[in-house]
């Protein structure tokens, strides 16, 4: 019997005429029939149950995020919910009141945390979290909604234990997805969520698959920040999201120093400057290893021997860099290293090692040698792009090369090769990974 006869409500026997049966035979029959029916009901029941979990985000996303259906993120091999269900992410913009939930959804509760919900205290609260807003705003995508399906080895009934995995397993996945987004859009307003802190307006919705949603949800206005956002993103994003969460798993070198870079923005607008000058030296020394790591795959060296070739310190790999890349890595005199080193780097160590505090003009300053330091490493990876075209793929994108005027016969046969091999989404890593 197929779950499609079973969802029909029949089973097709295809034995001989019930009146042409022994009556034995018959009830054996018939018995067997219900029984596999209930058993593939009971399957299918299970496999339907989902928990639908609505989260309003503290800053605010690209309106083009929300026109997007669904985006899928896939649990990483080795994790903790490898055995869970994807993550299914939908945004929403925050002005319109129609309902999101209707009358048959199974459950809705709202709680700062799942483990607190009580049997006698889920009620129904969308009206109530509605009736709380003050006033129209503009629209502002800043409404996650995150949808899993029960996993076979939890329980198919509501408790707070198997809410609070499914909550932890969508949240991880909402993480992932906005170290992508900020990094693609170089919006440093972005940032992690903290479960500990999101706030009374989190809600929790179980349902049935034929129970799907329509409209938008509306939750209590909260400013989200707009100061330290990057540029509007372009009108490749979705494409972009979709790209870059198939390579997530595979941790591109560069993600975190970018991410680690934005962050120091955040740090800064918040008037954290000491914090600011620390994670952008941090993102200044994860990208001259990235560069390293980079090249030496490209050099063929595999990954259980590539991490014993990266140098010891940071000091010791500039000063190798022109060995892999050429150029000038000087730290002194008047080139571009120079000035992160006289203007970051040595101002960090005041900052870590003297106890010295940074005023708000200095940060600005920090800022511009990072930049320098940045330039001067996308100046020299598109100069060896012959030598080394895969680091120069992954340091500055298809886009970018095209951009740059880089995008030459012989890099759009090398690219070409990389994805007749399958290796869109791993082309940086040790042959032996990708």
């Amino acid at each position: 019997m197929t779950s499609a006869d079973a969802e029909a409500g029949t089973v097709d026997t295809n034995q001989l005429p019930a009146d042409e049966m022994p009556s034995t035979t018959r009830r054996r029959r018939d018995s067997i029939r219900v029984l596999l029916y209930r058993l593939a009901q009971r399957r299918i029941v299970r496999r339907t149950r989902f928990q639908a979990l609505y989260v309003q985000l503290p800053f605010e996303l690209a309106a083009a995020v929300a026109e997007y259906p669904r985006l899928e993120v896939a649990p990483q091999e080795g994790s903790k919910y490898k055995n869970f269900h994807p993550v299914h992410l939908r945004f929403h913009a925050v002005q319109d009141v129609s309902r999101l939930a209707d009358d048959r959804a199974l459950n809705i509760a709202m709680a700062r945390a799942p483990s607190t919900l009580a049997e006698q205290n889920r009620v129904r609260l969308l009206p109530k979290l509605q009736a709380r807003v003050d006033k129209a705003t503009r629209t502002r995508v800043s409404v996650a909604e995150l949808e899993t399906a029960f996993p076979r080895h939890l329980p198919g009934k509501f408790s707070p234990a198997t809410s609070q995995q499914l909550t932890d397993h969508s949240l991880e996945a909402l993480n992932r997805f906005l170290d992508v987004y900020q990094v693609l859009t170089e919006q440093s307003s972005v940032h992690h969520l903290n479960p500990d802190n999101l706030g009374p307006e989190l809600v929790l919705e179980f349902r049935r698959l034929s129970d799907v949603p329509t409209g938008r949800l509306t939750l209590p206005h909260r400013q989200g920040r707009t100061s330290g956002e990057g540029s509007p993103p372009d009108e490749h994003l979705l494409s972009l999201i979709n790209n870059a969460l198939r390579r997530e798993p595979h941790k591109h070198p560069l993600d975190l120093v970018r991410r680690l870079y934005l962050r120091a923005g955040r740090f800064a607008d918040m008037g954290e400057y000491e914090a600011a000058i620390e994670s952008l030296q941090t993102s200044a020394e994860r990208l001259v290893f990235a560069l390293h790591t980079l090249v030496l795959a490209e050099q063929g060296h595999s990954s259980n021997v590539l991490e014993s070739l990266l140098p010891a310190t940071f000091s010791a790999a500039l000063k190798k860099m022109p060995s892999l890349l050429g150029g000038n890595w000087s730290t002194s005199g008047n080139g571009a290293v120079a000035l992160y080193w006289s203007g970051l780097y040595m101002v960090r160590n005041r900052v870590t090692h003297v106890g010295v505090t940074p005023d708000r003009d200095s940060v600005p300053d920090a800022f511009d040698a990072y930049s320098a330091l940045w330039v001067h490493a996308l100046d020299r990876t598109m100069a060896r792009r012959a030598a080394y075209p895969r680091t120069a793929l992954a340091v500055h994108g298809g886009i970018g090369l095209r951009k740059a005027g880089a995008l030459d016969k012989a890099m759009r046969t090398f690219i070409a090769g990389v994805e007749a091999a399958g290796e869109g989404d791993t082309f940086w890593l040790p042959a032996d990974q990708r």
